[in-house]
């Protein structure tokens, strides 16, 4: 049962594939985009170098070395979540009469809400990883 599914993924992606090379050249003209000013493909280029050394760099890491810096990374990120929560409580109830007149309680509610709950899986992440390196340490 999981061949036909992994090769219906696999179908799926080189027709979606092929579609956005058709897109990018054709329709949207993304040849001539980089043509007409060849400085953008030295950008792209570069991104591409630099990603691809990042990529090698953190395959050649320590599974010690990996833990760390998955964690590290879990509590940068949950915290500048947790920030941009704040900030946003802050914006939302200071601007709260304008919010009212429009109507869009409801907008700000659920987009509330799932800021909410992104900041406590992060969180909760962070905390499984802590318990992970602590119990191996």
């Amino acid at each position: 049962m999981r061949r036909p599914i992994g090769f219906l993924g696999f179908v799926l992606l080189a027709v979606l594939t092929g579609w956005e090379t058709y897109e990018f050249c054709v329709t949207n003209k993304g040849i001539r985009y980089f043509v007409s000013e060849p400085h953008r493909l030295l950008f792209v280029t570069s991104i591409a170098l630099v990603g691809g050394g990042a990529v090698w760099a953190l395959s050649r890491l320590s599974p010690a070395a990996l833990r760390s810096l998955r964690l590290w990374t879990l509590a940068g990120f949950a915290t500048c979540v947790t920030c941009f929560l704040a900030v946003f409580t802050a914006c939302l109830v200071s601007f709260s009469p304008v919010v009212t007149d429009s109507g869009m309680w409801g907008w700000m509610a659920v987009t509330l809400g799932a800021l909410v709950a992104v900041a406590g899986l992060l969180w909760f992440e962070f905390h499984q990883v802590w318990k992970q390196i602590r119990g191996a340490g």
